[in-house]
């Protein structure tokens, strides 16, 4: 048996020394888990079966899945909720990161939307702006990009139903559709209440330049759009990653079920 284990120990080290088969190994596991353990939580909860099956009852009227999430804003207005990974990550060499998320008005009222967000910024992971709905946490943090999901309009957005990729580099975002470098609307609302999967791929591959490709619910809403992360101020090619949300004068629960980043 000792020497069964030996041969097994000495097959797996020559595995890992062949950098061909090393690379295709690590290239299949993921950069990031969504995980209590994973992720620094400012102004939001983790909620459990049990607290979701509570609020479900006590507090909602549409749709409320009783599974466990990381909620970022309830259904109380002025809230601002955010997520960070506790590691940067790599993201400069291409990435593509699902997730899945619900989003449910209250009575009908239903603001502003949540998004997801890498960032550079001098705080990292204790990052936090309290903001108005419109802001979805994620305007005035500098070295940032962020894909919106926005179920509100207002102040020069297209409509309220639509995601975004909002930029202005190093520079402190901004939610206002001027700084918007691609949008489109999907076919399904945001906030509808179902859970929905988006998959955002940043691919440095096959295309001359860098792009990025967002879907929700396997429809492509924003395709192949031409941006350099590097662009942004990263750090040696890392970044946070990590989700913000926050309610206005109209306001809707934001949860976050699971996300898994892949090289």
């Amino acid at each position: 048996m000792e020497k069964d284990n030996q041969r097994l120990n000495q097959a797996f080290f020559a595995v890992l020394c062949n950098i061909y088969t090393r690379n295709a190994i690590f290239s299949y596991l993921p950069l990031f888990v969504l995980t209590t353990k994973s992720v620094n939580m400012i102004s939001a909860h983790f909620e459990t079966v049990d607290e979701a099956k509570e609020v479900k009852m006590r507090s909602v009227r549409g749709r409320y899945d009783t599974v466990p999430s990381f909620r970022l804003t309830s259904q109380e207005q002025l809230q601002t909720g955010t997520i960070w990974s506790k590691k940067k990550i790599r993201v400069l060499s291409g990435f593509t990161a699902t997730f899945r998320f619900q989003v449910t008005p209250v009575n009908g009222a239903s603001g502003d939307g949540l998004a997801f967000v890498i960032q550079n910024a001098p705080n990292g992971n204790r990052t936090y702006h309290k903001s108005d709905g419109s802001s979805m946490g994620y305007a005035g943090i500098p070295n940032s990009v962020a894909i919106e999901f926005d179920t509100y309009e207002y102040g020069g957005d297209p409509n309220n139903n639509h995601i975004s990729i909002q930029t202005k580099g190093k520079q402190p975002n901004d939610w206002r559709h001027q700084y918007s470098i691609g949008w489109g609307t999907p076919s399904t609302r945001i906030d509808n209440g179902a859970i929905h999967e988006s998959i955002i791929t940043y691919d440095t591959k096959s295309h001359p330049q860098p792009t990025i490709t967002v879907s929700m619910n396997g429809e492509i809403i924003i395709n192949n759009l031409k941006y350099d992360l590097g662009s942004i101020g990263l750090d040696n090619g890392t970044a946070f990653i990590g989700f913000s949300a926050a309610t206005g004068y109209s306001a809707q629960f934001h949860r976050v079920l699971s996300c898994e980043i892949l090289n």
